[in-house]
């Protein structure tokens, strides 16, 4: 600190402060040594790394109230580290973790979405329950626009940070990831299923239940892979 006090421009100064912040457990010393070095030089490799992994740290959370907004900020962070350190192994794997997150939040949408059918067409009814199938089609539109509504938002929500240049990522992950391009089908296929159940005037109960499960089961068996590849 001594060092960086009497050379505030030394990006040789700031470094050594972050190995030393590194060292001693100190990430507040460590985030402000990356921050003044990035003042000297935006583009200065080893700073950018950091920050990246920085910006990691705070998007990892649970996939329902994890910081989901944070996601392509730290998308973007990585892949500006990586522009910088091609080589970086760790930055292209900073980069496929974040990316494999947005991912995963578009798999919750579908289940909500899925559940949003159940509920409004009920094929699950309850005793108190006097409704009979086909359920009201006015409740059936309206959830129809509700789920709309929320794959739309979440879409919007997910990818209005994520700048142009990271969208090849995501599809170079997809197709190197056996698990992501696993979680993109599920999307694809609860989606589908959760229009047809709350579309279609069914009669009897059991088909629309069987759709149900069989979107819903296998999502929820592979949720915890995902928790595993991430850490991994």
């Amino acid at each position: 600190m001594t060092s960086v006090r009497l050379g505030p421009d030394s990006v040789g100064a700031h470094y050594a402060l972050w190995e030393a912040g590194a060292m001693n457990g100190r990430s507040d010393v460590t985030r402000q040594a990356v921050r003044e070095t990035l003042r000297i030089d935006p583009q200065h490799a080893w700073a950018l790394g950091p920050r990246a992994e920085h910006a990691g740290v705070d998007a990892a959370g649970p996939p329902l109230t994890g910081a989901g907004a944070e996601l392509p900020a730290s998308a973007d962070a990585h892949a500006t580290a990586l522009a910088a350190d091609p080589q970086a192994h760790r930055l292209r794997k900073g980069l496929d973790g974040a990316l494999f997150r947005i991912l995963r939040g578009t798999r919750w949408l579908a289940l909500l979405c899925l559940v949003i059918a159940v509920l409004a067409a009920r094929i699950f009814p309850t005793d108190d329950d006097p409704v009979e199938l086909p359920g009201p089609f006015g409740t059936r539109l309206y959830a129809l626009a509700v789920m709309a509504a929320v794959r739309g938002f979440g879409a919007w929500r997910r990818y209005r940070r994520m700048r142009t240049g990271l969208r090849p990522s995501l599809r170079s992950l997809v197709r190197r990831l056996g698990r992501a391009e696993l979680i993109v089908g599920q999307a694809v296929w609860c989606t589908p299923i959760a229009v047809v159940i709350v579309t279609a005037p069914w009669s009897e109960r059991i088909v629309p239940q069987v759709l149900f499960w069989v979107a819903l089961v296998p999502t929820l068996l592979t949720v915890w892979f995902d928790r595993a590849s991430i850490r991994a």
